[in-house]
């Protein structure tokens, strides 16, 4: 008698395991509440956020430095458009006018407010108009590569900048 109960209950837990289980997994792909929003401080409708593109090789422009800001769309976006004040994420990779490696991050996003206090002039100037998603080339003059004014004293046209920059988000 003690062997047919003990059968029994282990039958009967296996039945229950076995259905518990069963349930579980028809139930697997079905979500339950609002789908889960991503973590960290980008939190975009837009789809653009996941494109990345490999580091791009830039390459200084011949001739003489120009004195203005200059902008090239490399590849045009078609995410929402960046304005003043928007807070933007970015991969850049940028050289001094003589060809010499300036700085570059392209491993994570930079994110910062299109402002003055958080980047350069010429950034300030050069991606406003940008959408998400698009490749633009800045050629910084030296008067507008840096928001320090003890900087801005700069006189040497080498200092100036030649950026390419991914536009990932727009918030």
């Amino acid at each position: 008698m003690r062997a047919s109960v003990g059968a029994a209950l282990v039958c009967l837990a296996l039945a229950l395991f076995g259905c518990g289980a069963g349930s579980r997994a028809s139930s697997e792909g079905q979500a339950k509440g609002p789908p889960a929003k991503p973590s960290g401080p980008l939190r975009t409708e837009s789809p653009v956020q996941a494109v990345r593109r490999p580091e791009p090789k830039v390459t200084p422009p011949t001739g003489e430095p120009s004195r203005k800001l200059l902008t090239v769309d490399l590849i045009k976006g078609s995410g929402k458009v960046a304005k003043k004040r928007d807070d933007l994420a970015v991969h850049f990779t940028s050289i001094r006018i003589n060809g010499e490696p300036f700085e570059s991050i392209w491993d994570k996003p930079f994110e910062f407010e299109l402002s003055q206090k958080d980047v350069n002039p010429g950034w300030v100037q050069g991606l406003p108009g940008m959408k998400a998603g698009g490749r633009r080339e800045l050629i910084v003059p030296t008067k507008m590569t840096s928001r320090y004014p003890i900087l801005k004293g700069w006189s040497n046209p080498e200092n100036a900048l030649v950026y390419v920059v991914d536009l990932l988000a727009v918030r």
